[in-house]
C-alpha cells in the first residue's frame, strides 16, 4: 500500500477543520429595543461613550448616532449599546434627543459617564440611562433605559418638559423620578414683577419593577415645593409666578 506523507495528512486535517466553522452568536434578552445580531464595522458616531455599564469589570461602548439632515433640531436619534461578549442593542427615539438639561445637572449628582448628551445613574449593579428629548412647541420626549446584566429595557417613555430629579430620594430608599409639564404663562403683572399661568403640578414616580406614579408622594412634594389642587391639569386655576423665583401662589 502506498504511504501518504505526514505533511499531506496534516494539511488535509487543517483544511477540513476550517470548512464550515461554527459561529457562537450571543442572544440578547431585552424589551422595547431592536437587537443587532452582528456589526461589520464601527458605526459613524456623533459621540462614543466608553464605560462599564453592567458591572462586569469590562468596558462597554455606546455610539450616539444622528440620522437627521443638516439643520434639523436636536442632537441624536439613535444609540447603539454594545456590551461585552457581543451583546448589542439599538434604541431609537420617537422624535429626537437633545443634550442633558442644564437645570437637571444643577439638582442631581454627577453624571456617571463622560457625556453631555446622556445622563447615567448607577445603583445596585444597575445602570439607568436618561435621554432628554428636544423641546418642540407641543412637548418633548423623555426616556429612561435600564441595564441589568445583559438585560436592556425601557422603563419610562413619556412627554415631560421639566425633568427635576432622578435617584434615591426619601426614607424608603427607592429610585425616584420627579417631573412636570411646564406651566403656560398667559398674562404679565409688572406691578408685582410676576406672571399669571396655568396650574401644573409635579409628578413623583417610584421604582419597583417599573416606574409607577405615586400619588401620595406627589401630593407631599407639591405641598412642600409648589401648590396643591390635585394631579390633573386645570386651565381654570390661576397661579401667580413671581419672576424672582419665590414660591407661586393661587389667585382667587
Amino acid at each position: 500500500m502506498k504511504k501518504i506523507p505526514c505533511n499531506l495528512l496534516l494539511t488535509s486535517f487543517i483544511l477540513l477543520g476550517c470548512k464550515n466553522p461554527k459561529t457562537n452568536m450571543p442572544t440578547l434578552s431585552q424589551t422595547d429595543s431592536s437587537a443587532i445580531k452582528s456589526e461589520t464595522s464601527t458605526p459613524s458616531a456623533l459621540e462614543t461613550i466608553v464605560a462599564d455599564l453592567n458591572f462586569d469589570g469590562k468596558v462597554d461602548t455606546c455610539y450616539l448616532m444622528n440620522s437627521s439632515e443638516d439643520g434639523d433640531p436636536g442632537e441624536f436619534r439613535e444609540i447603539l449599546i454594545s456590551l461585552t461578549d457581543g451583546f448589542k442593542t439599538k434604541i431609537e427615539s420617537n422624535e429626537v434627543w437633545n443634550h442633558i438639561d442644564s437645570t437637571f445637572l444643577v439638582e442631581n449628582r454627577q453624571n456617571a459617564i463622560n457625556s453631555k448628551r446622556v445622563y447615567a445613574y448607577k445603583d445596585h449593579r444597575k445602570t439607568y440611562l436618561l435621554f432628554f428629548g428636544y423641546h418642540f412647541g407641543t412637548g418633548r420626549e423623555f426616556q429612561i433605559v435600564e441595564i441589568d446584566g445583559f438585560h436592556i429595557r425601557k422603563i419610562f417613555n413619556e412627554e415631560f418638559d421639566d425633568i427635576v430629579y432622578f435617584g434615591k430620594e426619601g426614607k424608603d430608599d427607592r429610585i425616584t423620578l420627579i417631573v412636570r409639564r411646564s406651566p403656560e404663562m398667559y398674562s404679565m403683572v409688572d406691578s408685582l414683577n410676576a406672571d399669571i399661568g396655568t396650574y401644573d403640578p409635579y409628578y413623583v414616580y417610584k421604582y419597583g419593577r417599573s416606574l409607577v406614579l405615586d400619588e401620595s408622594a406627589s401630593e407631599a412634594y407639591n405641598i412642600e415645593k409648589y401648590l396643591w389642587k390635585g394631579l390633573k391639569l386645570n386651565d381654570s386655576i390661576k397661579v401667580l409666578y413671581p419672576r424672582s423665583g419665590e414660591r407661586p401662589r393661587f389667585i382667587d
